[in-house]
């Protein structure tokens, strides 16, 4: 259902006749919250206009909490895609300082990184 979101330059209703996901609305069903996270995800790896010369990272957080409705549930999904897909780095500074358990989360991901390499996953090759 992604790329035919995609493939329709972002006109959502028609790329999912009967369900209740219109992304430039106040209102996205649950069920939808993944399909609409995947969405800002994908649109957000290009440019967006009025997002010029933000990275992909913040494009995607920005965008997801753009259109209403369940925004935290969209954003925290679509920004833990983009977050692996970016890495640490592109998260400016600023929002990790003002993110609840960003210490947690940093611990977890070191562990994760170290369980892949204790298992002879080559991490950087998948990325």
């Amino acid at each position: 259902m992604v790329i035919r979101l995609v493939n329709v330059g972002g006109r959502v209703e028609q790329a999912c006749p009967g369900h209740n996901f219109v992304v430039h609305s106040v209102y996205i069903a649950a069920l939808d919250s993944v399909p609409a996270a995947l969405y800002c995800f994908l649109r957000a790896l290009n440019e967006i206009d009025g997002l010029e010369g933000r990275n992909g990272f913040e494009r995607t957080i920005m965008y997801s909490i753009s259109h209403g409705g369940d925004t935290d549930t969209v954003a925290s999904m679509a920004g833990a895609l983009a977050g692996a897909y970016y890495g640490l780095e592109m998260i400016p500074s600023s929002w990790q300082q003002s993110c609840e358990g960003v210490e947690e989360a940093k611990r977890d991901a070191a562990l994760l990184y170290g369980l892949g390499e204790k298992h002879g996953v080559d991490i950087d090759s998948k990325i």
